[in-house]
């Protein structure tokens, strides 16, 4: 090579860049699991970390498929890390991706969980779910409803129920979060064809339900399903005592409401509640506040405690405040003075997970 090219600004500036490139390191390939994770959504946002909180990165449309990594718990579910196209990764949520084949069958890794998630709290947005367990509902959309294998997005159809037909309610509520106004509502049901699955309760805007609740049918009208193991606290209906009601639920659901629209203030809704309790019993209040969708006053918003894919159960210490101060404990959660959903958790006796 000529000398003066060899010290030419140019030649110098080329191999510093050739060298600089050397040293860099390569990003590392993830070993291939085997899994793929598909879109089951039009378009999905892909997050920095496991949860909704952490910041997006991109979306991702309806069919798009990705080699997955990893699972980590957050945000009340599993989130599923996924490579991009790019080489780069990002986390998507089991609500809005449908994985193949199954993460347990291959032992997919966990990667950790987000330490910042709330444990057993479902955010269901500001308009209340309609059903609640061990309820039974009549199909009024003219379309029916679809039964799915899992909870979310685009997962797979198990079967429906057409519209009149009865469906019974065994577990739930379960949400999933679409945007700020939009939230996806689904409980797990049986048909009188004895199919289980979960089933939409509503457009996403809370708004034109599916279904409503019935007393026309009971639990003999429908075909027998598996038992609960009784040694799980996961509240369900079999546990559901003889003695209470849906009327009582109702009732007590009604009370939360009141609160939500304004038609009662503090010193009302405890009225409501203190005569429930002396008509009723304290043991029944609390009963029902552990089963069914919570009105926070703090958030404007309901919760639910059911879970999905979660190892996690609410073991609960009938000691709590709830148990020794029903009515001041749900007046203090409908009318936010509980600060943050683990402290409101800790007050009906659940630790979290």
């Amino acid at each position: 090579m000529n000398p003066s090219l060899r010290r030419s600004p140019f030649f110098l500036l080329l191999l510093a860049f050739v060298a600089m490139a050397i040293a860099l390191p390569m990003p590392a390939k993830a070993q291939d699991t085997g899994v793929r994770a598909t879109v089951g959504a039009n378009v999905i946002s892909l997050q920095s970390g496991p949860g909704l909180e952490f910041s997006s990165v991109g979306t991702a449309r309806l069919n798009q498929t990705f080699p997955v990594i990893g699972r980590a718990r957050g945000s009340n579910r599993v989130w599923y890390k996924i490579q991009l196209p790019s080489g780069d990764t990002a986390w998507v949520s089991e609500r809005v991706v449908n994985v193949d084949p199954s993460p347990d069958s291959v032992s997919l890794p966990w990667l950790g969980d987000n330490l910042a998630k709330t444990p057993l709290v479902m955010d269901c947005g500001r308009v209340r779910p309609i059903l609640f367990v061990g309820s039974f509902a009549q199909v009024i959309a003219p379309q029916g409803v679809i039964l799915y294998k899992e909870i979310g997005i685009g997962k797979k159809q198990v079967g429906g129920a057409p519209v009149k037909a009865f469906v019974e309610i065994l577990d739930g509520p379960f949400c999933t979060l679409l945007n700020t106004y939009r939230y996806q509502t689904q409980w797990l049901v049986v048909n009188q064809s004895g199919v289980t699955g979960y089933m939409l309760e509503s457009l996403p805007n809370g708004k034109s339900p599916f279904v409503k609740i019935s007393s026309d049918v009971s639990a003999k009208d429908f075909p027998a399903v598996v038992t609960p193991d009784p040694a799980s606290t996961t509240p369900s209906a079999a546990d559901r005592p003889a003695n209470i009601t849906d009327a009582d639920i109702q009732a007590v659901m009604d009370t939360f409401d009141g609160v939500q629209s304004g038609k009662l203030n503090e010193k009302q809704a405890g009225t409501k509640l203190q005569n429930f309790v002396g008509n009723r019993s304290s043991v029944t209040l609390a009963w029902i506040v552990r089963r069914v969708p919570i009105y926070d006053g703090n958030t404007h918003g309901w919760f639910s405690f059911a879970r999905y894919q979660d190892s996690t159960v609410m073991n609960f210490n009938l000691t709590s405040e709830l148990d020794i101060h029903p009515v001041q404990t749900v007046l203090a959660i409908l009318f936010g003075k509980y600060k943050d959903p683990v402290q409101i958790l800790e007050s009906i006796g659940c630790g979290g997970g």
